[in-house]
């Protein structure tokens, strides 16, 4: 003989094991009470008792799974939140070092292959944490040999910035297009740097500018 079988959610199988245990001894309970004129009266509290204790058990279970529910969805987008803000950091001290290596023709070769080295991991976080247009941008720029593609890959990654970060979009148009300023020595004045003082100062900025991120 074949029985009909079906699946009972998990979530509910306490509840009903209770509802059974406590329907059971009610039942004993109906069966054991005395027949006398306090009969009736006797079954209408013991049934009241007993759809309390479920009544309890079924707003515990309930609060409890709404709790969980709760605790779920905050460590959920506790993590969310982390990941957005550590994205942010990365790609918004990516954006300081690609403009930080931009215009540096004027700088001796040295300097030059030091601003060039500094924005190298800038491509990197961007092909990690980019969105899809920022990160074929930033291919385009590197298959370029870094000849191409710059003035649109910072106009990219600074649209998506303003967007995680909320602020209203910028007009494409020359007017707002990223324009960098660089200091430059003037020649009648003496400011002769050392070597070491150079890498020294690089590494100033370097630092500087993962602090402006944290």
């Amino acid at each position: 003989m074949k029985f009909l079988s079906f699946k009972i959610d998990k979530e509910v199988r306490p509840v009903i094991i209770v509802a059974v245990i406590v329907s059971c001894c009610l039942l004993m309970l109906k069966s054991n009470l005395p027949k006398n004129d306090e009969y009736e009266k006797n079954l209408i509290l013991a049934t009241g008792f007993g759809i309390t204790i479920i009544s309890w058990f079924m707003v515990g279970y309930i609060n409890n799974k709404n709790e969980i529910k709760r605790n779920d969805l905050a460590n959920a987008k506790s993590i969310l939140e982390t990941k957005r803000s550590l994205r942010i950091k990365f790609l918004l001290d990516a954006y300081f070092r690609l403009e930080n290596m931009e215009q540096r023709n004027y700088e001796s070769l040295t300097d030059y292959f030091i601003y060039m080295k500094y924005g190298e991991s800038a491509l990197t976080s961007i092909q990690l944490l980019g969105e899809q247009e920022v990160v074929k941008l930033s291919n385009n720029f590197i298959l370029s040999n870094g000849q191409k593609y710059f003035q649109e890959l910072l106009i990219q990654l600074r649209a998506d910035l303003r967007k995680e970060l909320m602020l209203a979009d910028l007009p494409n148009t020359p007017d707002f297009a990223p324009v960098m300023f660089r200091f430059k020595k003037n020649p009648d004045v003496s400011f002769d740097l050392t070597a070491e003082q150079k890498l020294q100062l690089t590494i100033k900025l370097n630092e500087l500018n993962l602090l402006m991120v944290k």
